[in-house]
């Protein structure tokens, strides 16, 4: 794959991090199941490795690694731990504006306390 053109990939220049090298992994990732559909406009061929410099090729060690990698991945995907969950994310966001909800309330009522304040400024941060 050539994205050498790509200047406005979403997460910047890290899409050239992994230049010369085989980004199979570092790509499956950090992208969604979905993104492999974007991958065929950037093809450019498929590696020779019978013809390709020594240096290039991976070793039976590295082979193995990223065999391991992709099996445990894989596995995670078939027991659903990628899957968003729009319950947890309302939930999240339920507690979170309740939490700052509560800190507003203590500020307008400290009076100029300043444990009140501190304690607001505490449940803010967290």
């Amino acid at each position: 794959y050539d994205v050498s053109s790509w200047s406005d990939h979403p997460g910047g220049n890290v899409i050239f991090t992994t230049v010369g090298e085989d980004a199979t992994d570092v790509f499956a990732a950090f992208h969604a199941g979905t993104s492999f559909s974007f991958l065929k406009e950037f093809e450019i061929g498929t590696l020779d490795v019978e013809n390709t410099s020594k240096e290039l090729v991976v070793t039976e060690k590295q082979s193995a690694f990223e065999a391991a990698y992709r099996k445990l991945r894989v596995d995670m995907i078939r027991e659903g731990l990628f899957n968003a969950s729009l319950t947890w994310y309302f939930l999240k966001m339920l507690e979170l504006t309740c939490i700052l909800g509560v800190a507003f309330f203590i500020a307008c009522h400290a009076g100029g306390s300043w444990l009140l304040n501190t304690l607001c400024s505490t449940i803010v941060a967290l």
